[in-house]
């Protein structure tokens, strides 16, 4: 998976943020694309997983910032991502998870950046947002 400009939401710290995700998936799927072992597979998605929290973390401070009304529901999307990813490190013990693993984070990556992202950067670049100096 590679960054692709309709990726792009226009705040330049997310966009920063949401590259480096893309490049933690990038590696999984190099990765699995190599054969590597079980073990380094697991500790790329650790990786993932370690920078997703940070990230996610970050998102939803400046959404609470921004007064974003989705909020909520952002919330839940990102809880659900690592409820999932959970899923499969805990089935990857015990069968082959490349190709479930790497379908999960593609399609979630892209819609979410491309839809729930997307709602919370035109809330902010709008003008919606009340910024207090």
């Amino acid at each position: 998976m590679h960054w692709r400009n309709e990726y792009s939401l226009g705040i330049v710290e997310l966009d920063d943020q949401h590259k480096q995700l893309i490049g933690h998936f990038g590696a999984i799927e190099e990765a699995i694309r190599q054969g590597q072992s079980w073990s380094s597979i697991y500790f790329l998605v650790a990786e993932l997983r370690d920078f997703a929290r940070f990230h996610f973390t970050c998102e939803e401070a400046l959404m609470r910032l921004f007064d974003f009304p989705d909020l909520r529901l952002h919330t839940a999307e990102h809880a659900h991502f690592f409820k999932v990813l959970a899923e499969i490190e805990k089935n990857s013990i015990n069968k082959a998870i490349e190709r479930e693993l790497v379908e999960f984070l593609r399609v979630w990556m892209t819609k979410h950046i491309v839809g729930s992202d997307r709602g919370f950067a035109q809330h902010v670049l709008s003008g919606a947002a009340v910024v207090c100096s």
